[in-house]
């Protein structure tokens, strides 16, 4: 290659274009008397450079820094044309050439020229002459800034997707195998980066130049900050095979034998390798591996349901090639970190997806071939290899092979001569592989492996080992872990010994950093007695087919426990109360939920006790009459529940969905809307410092804001939580359970409603049907208003309305209808259904509002037209005074990127039983409609569609539909009543609508539309009742034209060990995905002929 970026011959010619500083500095005659050293020459040499680069003269600076490398007679394809060599300064002894380059390289740096000294750069070291580290990452770093001035939107607010070029980019390099796999310039998008890489690989090659971290953090952190994943780890790998091949090198000098000569010839190469390639931080791939995530955790939105060429596929894609290349390194042994937790974890938590990914096969003729391979296979395949063989960093003594003479004994001897380059794993990654053995692979070997491992004899019996490697000892999170799997795989003989473990070690009930008595876990783990409610036996009175066969989890032997007392916490409580509900003993949570969680007092609840309640929140003081008294016991009503609520946020939101899941399957539907809306409020509360003072810290180096966090005023990020899902499902089947209770009718005779309710208030029970009101039900009164019926929330509302109706009734003998538990709970359903997926927005109002102020005013709800969604205009008090209208006039303002990603979404399960809730035929007291039949067919509905469209389309005539008149069901609920938090409207008070009834708006269609937008098909019972009514809803015309929508939970993380698909949707509800329990699912049999 000729160098071809130095000034031209004719430009020696004319001195006259030249400066006073090129034209001082023209070559001496041969002859000359001057004796200078070589030392001396090259500072003048580079004074002269200085001085051309201050006055801006770069054409001079280049002919005396190419005048002083041709002095040391260069390779011949460094060597310029014969006009230059004819016209430059000729010096008569070699001159070096470093210092006048190094001077060069940082003029054009001040200069804003990185691209020249990139070229003056690779040319030094192509002459074998080292660049100083410092000057080297200079370089670099300015190459990668160029790049880093293009636009392109941050990762937490990028939700268009690729840019343009990064996309067309990525379009042609993944199905190549020849651009995809070697690390190459070519695979980075940027020209400068790509620059920055070709000095990196030059450097790589050099024997002389060395590398540092700064290098590795520079190009890495330049390749995620543009989403060049498949370049990250291309880079990580080329820098750990650098390191493998040190190690080996290392291994080889342990076996010489003492051969002197050999030894001091591996020594010296090692030395080299280890001052030329130092190991990179665990920091840096930690950064890769949470870029890779971030990418595949958009996998279930439903912006990746298209085509196979959109830009969020193929940036799904470069995320699966990324990890597979970090897959593969961990797969040949070269991944040199202790703490792999985050790798194992993304490893198995890969959405399930059928893509390909290259890999290099190592089986195929003993050579490494490019093949292409399943991504989720391949990922499951490498962590099953990995736990078959965890890594043991010991060494072997050396042994002679036997068919040499004695003489060369000492030079052959067996070594390690493959690339293995690991060490043993810290606790934490042992957990992550103790999970994905129970949980995924549902095997009690593979989890008895990786304990096995914890104390395996090779952490005491190596002595480097020992004071390198500190051995792993078990935790509360392996038995939290054992204890979750057990309630999975439905083993009480591993619960039983976890539990034991617990008694044995444990020191008490710790929730969140307060403990409680001993007696409430010892309580719970008692054995011989199970009459009383609030005491369990952790070994149940049934026996399962898994628990006989599986062999003993080996958590109790000595040497795997530590020495110090466990400390149970949450996530201990989370899984024992989990366990708990799936042996079927759920009676066993109210009876220690409120030593677990006091806080339930500041919820105010007609299943609360009137004392507890009253006690410190009462409107009225009979002992004080005066202002002042009656302000001191507000300030401390009001301090006292914001301890209560700091407490609560700690707690985290899946320990509200276990309470729940046990107090839903109990049937205690009121106390679970106590713990709901104390859930709700401690959502709110997680993303305000001063309720979550624990959570807050500084940004990132970047500046970016992690995910689900928020900035708050002081510029701190406060990691803040949302209610998934499954709470939201949990509370419509608690609403659907009661709606399918028998409605309560009227009582046709004065004298026997008053007779009935006196003798059910005698015995102190409850009645069957809807007048299940309790004596301390009856005398709740809401301390919301003085009113007493107003701000009243879900439940609450049905018990005060029923007393109120009861009361009237007896007092003034009047005969009319009631509302039972049925509509109460079908309305209550459709009111939490559109808190969830119509309330994100004004959840985001609410969190706003309440940072202003943490208790809003208790004004009037607005008219549920007064606004888009939530009944809320830009101008009502509820919203807060920052809000402006947006171009569109709506007012709504867009949501930011941390609390956009912790909204949880809608899934199958959710949907179901939001169906189960609106699809249910009408039960009056007139026409009474007989239940639809456990298993009809797909053909059999299909058959009723047809029909109800040609009735539709001849007659007119539309299915019945109950949800078309829920909006009057709803309104002899009581429509003058407003809803304060919790279910109505947003959640909290903010846009919740006139009473539980929402209008004259057909529910059923809000549920299909929705259901079209988050991608899934309508079931045809739901379409046969949606006939007639679906004709002005843009979304569902534009499905029936292209009835293309399918599963999202195609690409969730389903575990390994069940199947990939669920089973097809029924009439009246979405076939689900099975992620818990046992692997195989229940088998329809069919109906047996007669």
């Amino acid at each position: 290659m000729r160098c071809n970026w130095f000034p031209k011959a004719r430009c020696i010619l004319h001195p006259k274009k030249f400066s006073a500083a090129a034209s001082s500095l023209r070559p001496s005659p041969p002859n000359s008397n001057l004796s200078l050293t070589p030392a001396q020459i090259s500072r003048h040499v580079w004074r002269a450079v200085h001085v051309a680069l201050h006055a801006r003269d770069i054409q001079a600076a280049y002919i005396i820094a190419e005048s002083a490398r041709l002095s040391n007679n260069p390779l011949l394809h460094n060597i310029p044309s014969k006009a230059y060599l004819a016209t430059g300064i000729h010096f008569h002894q070699p001159v070096s050439q470093r210092l006048t380059g190094h001077t060069l390289i940082h003029g054009l740096l001040r200069l804003g020229l990185p691209r020249k000294a990139h070229a003056v750069v690779k040319v030094m070291m192509d002459n074998g002459v080292p660049i100083r580290t410092r000057t080297f990452e200079a370089v670099l770093q300015d190459l990668v800034d160029l790049d880093s001035d293009r636009t392109h939107p941050p990762r937490s607010t990028n939700t268009v997707g690729l840019g343009t070029e990064l996309y067309n980019h990525l379009k042609t390099l993944l199905p190549n195998r020849q651009t995809v796999l070697p690390l190459h310039p070519s695979v980075v998008h940027g020209k400068n980066t790509r620059a920055a890489l070709d000095l990196f690989l030059c450097a790589r090659n050099s024997k002389r130049q060395r590398r540092t971290e700064r290098m590795y953090r520079t190009l890495i952190g330049s390749c995620l900050l543009h989403g060049e994943l498949i370049a990250a780890t291309l880079l990580i790998t080329a820098i750990l095979r650098d390191c493998a091949v040190r190690e080996t090198l290392a291994r080889q000098l342990e076996f010489t034998g003492g051969e002197q000569g050999e030894e001091a010839k591996i020594v010296e190469e090692y030395r080299k390798l280890k001052r030329l390639s130092p190991y990179p931080s665990f920091d840096i791939l930690k950064e890769i591996i949470a870029s890779i995530s971030y990418v595949l955790s958009r996998s279930n939105r439903t912006e990746l349901i298209g085509d196979d060429n959109d830009e969020h596929k193929i940036s799904f894609r470069a995320a699966l090639q990324a990890l597979a290349n970090l897959a593969y390194m961990l797969d040949i042994r070269q991944m040199p970190f202790a703490h792999l937790a985050s790798l194992i974890r993304l490893l198995y938590t890969c959405p399930r997806n059928e893509e390909v990914v290259w890999v290099v096969d190592r089986k195929r003729g003993g050579r490494e071939k490019p093949v292409q391979i399943g991504a989720y296979g391949y990922f499951h395949a490498v962590l099953e290899r990995f736990l078959g063989r965890l890594p043991r960093f010991r060494s072997e003594p050396p042994t002679p092979l036997p068919s040499l003479s004695s003489s060369n004994q000492s030079l052959a001897v067996r070594w390690n001569s493959s690339m293995v380059n690991e060490r043993p794993l810290d606790l934490p990654a042992c957990n992550s592989l103790l999970y994905y053995a129970l949980r995924h692979r549902l095997s009690t070997p593979m989890a008895q492996g990786v304990l096995m491992y914890i104390q395996d004899p090779f952490w005491v019996g190596d002595r480097d080992v020992k004071k390198r490697w500190k051995r792993p000892r078990v935790n509360e999170v392996t038995l939290n872990i054992v204890l979750s799997a057990a309630r999975v795989m439905r083993d009480e003989g591993m619960a039983g010994e976890v539990l034991e473990v617990w008694r044995e070690r444990g020191r008490g009930l710790e929730v969140v950093g307060r403990e409680v008595e001993d007696e409430v876990l010892s309580q719970s783990l008692e054995a011989n007695s199970i009459s009383d409610s609030s005491v369990v036996s952790p070994y149940p009175s049934f026996s399962t087919s898994s628990s006989s066969a599986s062999p003993s989890m080996l958590i109790s032997t000595p040497a795997t426990l530590p020495a110090r007392r466990l400390r149970p916490d949450k996530y201990t409580i989370v899984s024992y109360i989990s366990y708990l509900t799936s042996i079927g003993r759920p009676d066993v949570v109210p009876g220690i939920l409120f030593r677990l969680l006091p806080e339930l007092i500041i919820i105010d609840h007609p299943s609360s006790s009137p004392s507890s309640t009253s006690e410190p929140y009462s409107d009225s003081d009979s002992d004080s009459s005066s202002r002042n008294s009656n302000t001191t016991r507000n300030s401390k009503a009001i301090m006292a529940r914001e301890e209560c609520l700091k407490r609560v946020v700690s707690y985290g939101p899946h320990f509200f969905v276990a309470i729940l899941n046990a107090l839903v399957k109990l049937g205690k539907t009121g106390l679970a809307e106590r713990v709901w809306l104390l859930a709700r409020e401690a959502e709110r509360a997680s993303w305000i410092e001063r309720f979550n003072p624990g959570s807050s810290s500084s940004p990132g180096a970047d500046g970016r804001e992690s995910l689900g966090s928020h900035l708050n005023g002081t510029g701190k990020v406060v990691q803040g939580w949302c209610l998934p899902i499954h709470a939201y499902t949990l509370m419509l089947v608690c609403y659907g359970n009661e709606a399918r209770k028998s409605m309560y009718q009227s009582i046709r005779s004065s004298s026997r409603l008053r007779s009935r309710s006196w003798a059910v208030r005698a015995r102190g029970g409850r009645r069957r049907g809807g007048g299940d009101v309790t004596p301390d039900e009856a005398t709740w009164i809401p301390r919301s208003s003085a009113s007493g019926n107003r701000y009243v929330a879900g439940w609450a509302y049905y018990i005060l309305k029923r007393r109120q109706q009861l009361a009237l009734q007896m007092g003034n003998g009047i005969q009319g209808g009631t509302v039972g538990r049925s509509e109460a709970g079908r309305a209550m359903g459709v009111e939490l259904y559109r808190s969830m997926v119509r309330g994100a927005q004004g959840v985001y109002w609410a969190l706003r509002a309440f940072e202003r102020d943490a208790y809003p005013p208790q004004s009037p709800s607005p008219s549920p037209r007064s606004g888009p969604h939530l009944g809320l205009g830009p101008n009502h008090p509820y919203v807060p005074s920052w809000i402006q209208e947006n171009e569109d006039g709506t007012g709504l303002p867009p949501l930011p990127s941390a609390w956009r990603d912790q909204v949880p979404k809608a899934d199958a399960r959710f949907f179901n039983a939001m169906l189960r809730i609106v699809t249910r035929h009408a039960y009056g007291q007139e026409d009474r409609y007989p239940p639809r039949r456990a298993h009809t067919s797909r053909a059999h509905w299909r058959q009723h569609v047809r029909f109800a469209e040609w009735m539709y389309r001849v007659h007119g005539v539309v299915p019945m539909n109950r949800s078309v008149g829920l909006g009057q069901a709803a309104s002899s609920v009581g429509a003058d009543v407003e809803v304060e938090m919790g279910v109505g409207g947003d959640g909290y008070g903010y846009g919740g609508t006139s009473g539980i009834g929402i209008g004259t708006r057909d529910e059923l269609l809000m549920v299909a539309e929705d259901m079209v937008g988050a991608g899934y098909n309508v079931p045809h019972g739901v379409r046969y009742l949606l006939v007639g009514r679906d004709g002005e809803s843009s979304a569902m015309r534009r499905w029936y034209r292209d009835e293309s929508a399918g599963k999202t939970e195609g690409r969730s993380s389903v575990p390994w060990a069940y199947p990939v698909d669920g089973p097809d949707d029924s009439p009246f509800a979405l076939g689900v995905v099975k992620q818990k329990g046992l692997s195989s699912g229940r088998v329809f049999r069919g109906r047996r002929r007669r």
